[in-house]
């Protein structure tokens, strides 16, 4: 079945003069954990695995995949004629260096641009800018030949995240509660999947009050080293968000996922693609050292003995307009390097 389909998606390849057709595995949004519609590469090849992408020519095809599903792409492209590249084992092409040495002067190389990340577009662009091969993203050429692809998703949903507490809107847990409900409510009449979660703010969220001293306890998380308080709101609103775009099947499967894009750094790198999307410098993310910082740091001791009941949530986040890190008015300036940290 599989050479089958090659062999079409082959044949519409020659019709518009394209020798090299690269099939990745995201969707629109770059997800690794696609919806049934994205599964074009699972399509062409039968490899099932997360991540991975197949190269096709007129003359042969290439799955690459990372070391977790070795094991498991060997068996499924068994009888295919794909050949499996291990990405990172030594003497491996990547996809780029393969496509360097099988286009020709004159060739053509096509990908859906909508499923491509901007980066790797551009960069296929800029390769071949002078080389005489032609990049064309304007073709979903598996769309051709999958006759009953699933219908692409168009159901919404909503998740809210309702807080209570002293720096919240409601200051009662149970009204935040009776809001949620109304909202929930008022989500599901109108055909919408609409899920709350409650969430603390009675105190501040994590250890750090401030623009740059929370953007850095951000990527402390994305690292998998966030306080425990904000981890447990990450994990609580991912697994939710998770469900809800059933890209999983229970609250286990979803918290693995999340923390497998823990671990991994695909959180971490898709940040600095909003960041940098935004027209901000992703490097920062990359490199927290070159986040803003204050001119001073003072430690504020407790002048006696004692534990700690309750911080003020919103008295902090007063304070910290006061040192310069919010606006009292419209016409403040804003140190984003200011703030406190517990």
């Amino acid at each position: 079945m599989i050479k089958d389909k090659l062999q079409r998606l082959r044949e519409n390849m020659k019709e518009k003069n394209i020798f090299a057709y690269v099939i990745p595995s995201a969707d629109f949004h770059q997800s690794e954990y696609v919806g049934e519609y994205f599964k074009c590469r699972q399509f062409i090849s039968g490899f099932t695995g997360s991540a991975g992408a197949v190269v096709v020519t007129l003359d042969e095809a290439g799955l690459w995949t990372d070391g977790r599903y070795f094991i498991q792409a060997e068996e499924q492209l068994k009888g295919s004629t794909i050949k499996l590249f291990k990405m990172g084992e030594e003497g491996v092409p990547t996809i780029e260096q393969y496509l360097n040495s099988v286009l020709k002067d004159g060739d053509t190389l096509a990908f859906d641009g909508r499923v491509m990340s901007a980066k790797e577009g551009y960069g296929y662009e800029k390769e071949y800018a002078n080389k005489n091969i032609n990049v064309v993203y304007e073709y979903d050429l598996i769309d051709a030949i999958w006759e009953d692809r699933p219908s692409m998703s168009e159901e919404k949903a909503f998740l809210l995240d309702v807080k209570y507490g002293n720096g919240a809107f409601m200051q009662k847990e149970e009204d935040a509660i009776a809001l949620a409900k109304a909202m929930v409510d008022i989500g599901n009449r109108a055909g919408k999947q609409t899920v709350a979660v409650i969430t603390d703010m009675d105190e501040p969220l994590g250890n750090a009050v401030g623009n740059a001293l929370e953007i850095k306890e951000v990527i402390d998380a994305l690292h998998g080293d966030g306080p425990e308080d904000l981890m447990e709101v990450v994990y609580a609103l991912g697994t939710q968000m998770l469900l809800l775009a059933k890209r999983a099947e229970d609250e286990e499967i979803a918290r693995n996922l999340i923390t497998e894009s823990i671990q991994e750094r695909k959180a971490l790198k898709k940040f600095a693609e909003f960041i940098e999307n935004q027209g901000g410098n992703r490097e920062e993310i990359l490199h927290p050292d070159m986040l803003p910082k204050a001119r001073y740091v003072i430690p504020v001791l407790a002048e006696e003995e004692g534990c700690i009941e309750r911080i003020l949530a919103q008295d902090i986040g007063i304070a910290c307009m006061t040192l310069g890190g919010g606006r009292e008015n419209k016409e403040s300036t804003i140190d984003h390097g200011v703030g406190r940290l517990f």
